[in-house]
């Protein structure tokens, strides 16, 4: 994945309903878009609760106390596939 992924090619993804995957602090998190809403899948930082959105579950969701959008928006996870 090209390392200049921004913010709002993050949220544009999410709203055509594409699912991501990254790494952070070498643990591989995914966002997936299931049948009952959006989830975050987060190995040892564990899933969250559904969400009706993508975006509502990046804006919300907080991985060692980061809402996700932020660690999006300083970089700090490695984008590696998006479905």
């Amino acid at each position: 994945m090209p390392q200049d992924y921004t913010v709002n090619q993050l949220l544009k993804d999410l709203s055509i309903g594409r699912e991501i995957e990254f790494e952070y602090d070498g643990v591989v998190g995914t966002i997936c878009n299931e049948k009952d809403g959006w989830i975050y899948y987060g190995g040892n930082f564990g899933n969250s609760a559904y969400y009706s959105s993508g975006e509502e579950l990046v804006n919300s969701h907080k991985i060692k106390e980061s809402i996700l959008i932020n660690l999006f928006k300083r970089k700090e996870v490695k984008v590696t596939t998006i479905f």
